[in-house]
């Protein structure tokens, strides 16, 4: 259907105009974190540090992270962020319908 097509150019073009342009850097600081698994299940970690994140992508369905350098954890965690670490995430509900 043409209409739907039009529709469907329309949002992309509106959604790309809504993005930063990247890749972009943040100043991360991180003073805490919790893993929480199926809303039940939470796990505090104690970690604290700073860093740099850099957004290689983002949408509504992806981001991409790298660091661009190594991590200054000052509190837990260990080194295991360090330079070059790469972070894919994807919506849950694209990858298991019924985790929405």
């Amino acid at each position: 259907d043409n209409n739907n097509n039009n529709n469907e150019g329309n949002r992309q073009s509106a959604l790309k105009q809504q993005l930063l342009p990247t890749p972009y850097d943040y100043s991360a600081s991180v003073t805490g974190a919790s893993i929480v698994l199926f809303r039940k299940f939470s796990l505090n970690l104690s970690i604290e540090g700073t860093g740099t994140v850099r957004v290689l992508y983002a949408d509504d369905n992806l981001r991409i992270f790298v660091s661009p350098t190594d991590t200054n954890v000052t509190k837990g965690g260990g080194d295991w962020e360090s330079e070059g670490l790469v972070v894919v995430q994807v919506r849950m509900d694209l990858v298991y319908d019924d985790w929405a």
